[in-house]
Parts: structure tokens; C-alpha cells; sequence
């Protein structure tokens, strides 16, 4: 394990063992259910929160001497706390009338948010920029590939069983250690997102020798190359694009598409330095990953389900159409417009919905199968502000990274966090990832990971950063 780990750059840990403990509890968050029971999220967030004070605590003593300065930055942190704040006003603490329809799941959501700030601050505090970056990046890819190994390997075997009473039948689509395809594909999105990163940055890709023949140099740079670390992180990228396409979800590979067409192509046109070796690897990602790889592993499935996929649910057709995906939240719309700055308290949806679903909706929807209309629903407009202020801030962040890094590195990292964060976005418009914990979770440390990218060269060196960009 340790020979793999000193392979892919990760085998040196970070100071102190906070940041491991942290990095295992992001590796179980998806495996009991993706967190998405109670009691799963309830340890995970107290845990995080313990891991926090003891941070604080360690910095307060003087043992981080070695580390970063916890230098916070006030625009995300300052947003997180609003938003935290505001949860804790709709539980009617404060006095008075609670806000929240349903202050149990408010307190439940509560409770969530705490391990989601919990969870970014540990990202601002105890990683370091540059080499520490890169290394969580690195772990979190790892856990990304177990997660479609298992996936294909369920897939593969057609496992049917119960675990904490729900009944797993993997016989059709990929899903993995989750409860639902869409949110596999949503986590293997994030996680592409950062494995291109990886590739974009260009560690590990081994130089040619210099020599006279030129045969003999071009065989050397790709005997070289099949043996660096490059490869191995395209052969992960290979493996998570696979079980991307077995979860056969519409959402998620059409977000897939999206993200390398409107987001990678249009950041290699506008970013000189990163040209040529990401167009060579968007063209190795469309021939290779999605034409040859997808046909063999039934792209096709996924093709014609999306041809199937009408605006209006037609007769004899069991494919979920978009009238009938969006309506839950367009019915929910009334919700909004009745409570509309400060909602009816965070999740509520569950318990205030079934009232205002009209008669034309045949089952019962726990989500809006839409993350913005549902924010909207349960915090108002204030609570969605506040978010949408976070999110937009750390996508301008990026681009600012994009124009003048301080590293090569970051430059190619502000890529991949682009992408996994746009690939997100997209898919909100039509499902609930932002309700499933292990999901939320990875967003929320991507974007801590963004504002630790450097925009400048700093003034003094820190002289226990690793110098090897």
C-alpha cells in the first residue's frame, strides 16, 4: 500500500494527523448510503466539528507553527456563518414563533451545515497551498476510483441485497455504495473534475532524454510516459468515465459532455499556457473515453434514453419525461411565492410538500428534483443569496487563478475545481445532490480547495512548504 500511495505522491503525510483523520472520514462519507440516514451524517458531522475544535485548539497552543497561518478568508467563511446563522433563527431559539414549519429536520439540517462548515474550515486551516493541495486532491481521486470499481464490480456480479433496510438491485444501472445512479454519477463527476486537474498540472509526466537519434527519443518519451504517474492518473480517469456510463444516467453524461465542450474548451482557447496539452487530452478524453470505451460498456443505453426523453410524457413510453421530471418543482413554486425571503425552514420540504403537490403527480416526492427551487423553498431568497454568493465567488476566484497563478500547478487545478464545479451545478438544475451528504460534502471541500490556490507570488516563503511545485 505504501509503494502505491509513494507512486501516485501522497505517501508523505501532511503535518500532523488531523488532516489523515480527515481525509478517511471523507472516504467512508460515501459508503454507508452515501451519509444520506440520520444517524450516518449525525457522527459524521459531530466528528468533523470535533476535528475542528481540536485544530483550534492545536493552533491556539502553538503547534502550528509549521503550518499555513489560519488565514481565513472573509468573504466564503463570513457567507458559511450567515447561512448557519440563519438556519439557527429558523429554529426559533432566538424567542418567539420558530420560523421552521418543521423544526425537527431544521435542527437535522442544522446539524448538517455545522459538519459542512466544519469540513471547509479544516480545508482552510490545515492544508497547505501548492504540494498540500495537490495532495488531497490526490486522495480524493483515490476514493473517486474506488467508488466505480465497486460500482462496475456490483454492476457486474447483478448483487441484489438489503443493507440498513434498503433493498440494492444492481442489475441495471451503477450505483455503487449510493442509494440512487444519479448521485454515483454526480460524485464520479466532482471527482473527474479533479483527476483532470491532476492531468492538466502535468505532475509526474516524465522528460525524454536528450539524444541524437529521434526514434529512439520518441521511444524513450513514451516508454516514459507509460510508466509515470501521468498515466496512471489517465488510466484512473479511464476506470471513473466507465462506471460514469454504466450508472446510465441522462443528467450526468450529458453534464459530462457539457463540461468538456463549455467549459474545458473555452478555458484552453482563453488560457495560452495550458493549450496544447489540454487539447491533446480533451481529444484522448473524446476518442478514447467516451467513443471507444463508451461503445464497449453500452454508451448507447444511455443515447437512447435521452432520444426517449420527451417534453411530455407520451403513452407507452417509461422513460421519465422533462414535464414530468420538472413538476415537482414547479408545483413547489407556490411554496416560494407564500414564504419567499426566508422559507419555511431548512428541511422541510419532506413534510410541507405532499400538501401543495397537485393530483396530476402519481408518486411521492421527497425533493424537488431541482436543488435551486428546493433552497428556495426552505431558506428564501436570503438563504439562496447567501449560497449563491459563495458558489459565484469561488468561480470568479478560479478564473482569477486561470489568469495569474502562482504556480503552473494551480493554474491546471483552478481547471479541474472549474469543471467539477459546473458539472454540479448543471445537474442541480434537474435532481438533489446538494441534499445527499457525501455529495454536499465533496462540493464543499472543492470549493475550500479553490480559494487555497494562489493568485501571486507571496512576499516571504514559507519555509516549511515543500518546494516541489
Amino acid at each position: 500500500m505504501s509503494r502505491v500511495l509513494s507512486g501516485i505522491g501522497i505517501n508523505r503525510p501532511a503535518p500532523g494527523g488531523l488532516l489523515w483523520v480527515f481525509g478517511i472520514m471523507l472516504a467512508l462519507a460515501p459508503v454507508p448510503l452515501a451519509s444520506n440516514r440520520v444517524w450516518v451524517f449525525a457522527w459524521l458531522a459531530i466528528g468533523l466539528a470535533a476535528l475542528l475544535v481540536l485544530a483550534l485548539g492545536l493552533g491556539l497552543r502553538g503547534h502550528q507553527g509549521r503550518l499555513t497561518a489560519p488565514r481565513l478568508p472573509g468573504l466564503p467563511g463570513g457567507l458559511l456563518l450567515l447561512y448557519a446563522a440563519l438556519l439557527w433563527l429558523q429554529t426559533g431559539v432566538w424567542g418567539g414563533e420558530p420560523l421552521s414549519v418543521d423544526t425537527h429536520h431544521t435542527w437535522q439540517a442544522l446539524l448538517q451545515t455545522v459538519g459542512y462548515l466544519s469540513a471547509f474550515f479544516l480545508v482552510m486551516l490545515r492544508v497547505q497551498p501548492g504540494a498540500g493541495v495537490r495532495r488531497v486532491v490526490r486522495w480524493l481521486v483515490l476514493v473517486g476510483v474506488f467508488q466505480a470499481l465497486l460500482a462496475c464490480l456490483l454492476y457486474s456480479m447483478q448483487a441484489r441485497y438489503t443493507l440498513f433496510y434498503f433493498d440494492f438491485d444492481h442489475s441495471r444501472r451503477a450505483f455503487g455504495t449510493f442509494t440512487y445512479h444519479n448521485s454515483l454519477a454526480n460524485y464520479l463527476l466532482m471527482c473527474i473534475g479533479l483527476v483532470i486537474g491532476l492531468l492538466m498540472t502535468g505532475a509526474g509526466a516524465a522528460r525524454a532524454p536528450d539524444t541524437r537519434h529521434r526514434w529512439r527519443r520518441r521511444l524513450q518519451g513514451a516508454l516514459g510516459f507509460a510508466l509515470s504517474s501521468a498515466m496512471r492518473w489517465r488510466l484512473m480517469l479511464v476506470v471513473m468515465v466507465i462506471a460514469l456510463v454504466l450508472t446510465r444516467s441522462r443528467m450526468g453524461n450529458v453534464a459530462f459532455v457539457a463540461v468538456l465542450l463549455l467549459v474545458l474548451l473555452p478555458v484552453l482557447a482563453w488560457t495560452r499556457q495550458l493549450r496544447a496539452k489540454g487539447l491533446l487530452l480533451l481529444a484522448s478524453i473524446v476518442l478514447v473515453d467516451v467513443l471507444v470505451l463508451g461503445q464497449l460498456v453500452g454508451l448507447e443505453r444511455v443515447v437512447d434514453r435521452l432520444n426517449q426523453t420527451a417534453v411530455e410524457q407520451p403513452e407507452g413510453v417509461h422513460e421519465e419525461s422533462l414535464d414530468v421530471r420538472s413538476g415537482p418543482a414547479q408545483q413547489a413554486w407556490q411554496m416560494v411565492q407564500e414564504r419567499p425571503w426566508l422559507g419555511r425552514g431548512a428541511g422541510t420540504f419532506y413534510t410541507s410538500f405532499p400538501q401543495y403537490a397537485g393530483a396530476d403527480l402519481r408518486q411521492y416526492y421527497d425533493h424537488a428534483h431541482n436543488d435551486y427551487v428546493q433552497f428556495l423553498v426552505e431558506v428564501g431568497w436570503l438563504g439562496f443569496g447567501l449560497l449563491a454568493l459563495l458558489v459565484l465567488s469561488t468561480l470568479w476566484r478560479l478564473l482569477a487563478v486561470l489568469r495569474r497563478p502562482h504556480s503552473a500547478g494551480d493554474r491546471g487545478l483552478a481547471v479541474g475545481f472549474l469543471m467539477a464545479l459546473v458539472a454540479v451545478l448543471l445537474q442541480a438544475l434537474v435532481d438533489f445532490h446538494f441534499q445527499i451528504p457525501a455529495n454536499a460534502l465533496l462540493f464543499v471541500v472543492v470549493l475550500a480547495l479553490s480559494w487555497k490556490l494562489r493568485l501571486a507570488t507571496p512576499l516571504v516563503k514559507n519555509h516549511y512548504e515543500p518546494n516541489h511545485e
